[in-house]
């Protein structure tokens, strides 16, 4: 009554191991480590590539962050000059400076300072 389709037949795990039995399978062992190293030396080449151009990448973006902070303090101080240069061309306000430096009036101190 049992199926011989599903029936257990020892002899063909028996001829299934008897041509497998004792050989290692080196030529897909080779492979798998030739592809292996592939892989491995794609990745390495690949990680340094993207090391060095984000590298350079952040290093130009600090340099043009270096020049902007360079041309503002360039023009602040400028700036600061062209101030200087108009409270010494302007005779009323030199002469209360003067005053005021050499502590000769609080009236001096309070036109400045408006």
């Amino acid at each position: 009554m049992i199926d011989s389709k599903f029936s257990f037949n020892p002899e063909k795990l028996n001829h299934l191991s008897k041509s497998n039995s004792g050989k290692i399978p080196w030529m897909l062992i080779s492979i798998f480590i030739f592809l292996s190293l592939i892989v491995w030396y794609l990745g390495t080449l690949y990680y340094h590539s993207q090391r060095d151009r984000i590298k350079i990448e952040k290093q130009s973006e600090l340099s043009a962050i270096a020049n902007l902070k360079a041309n503002e303090i360039i023009t602040w101080r400028q700036e600061r000059l062209n101030d200087a240069e108009i409270i010494t061309d302007n005779p009323l306000i030199r002469d209360e400076i003067k005053t005021l430096i050499n502590g000769k009036s609080a009236v001096s101190r309070a036109k400045i300072e408006k």
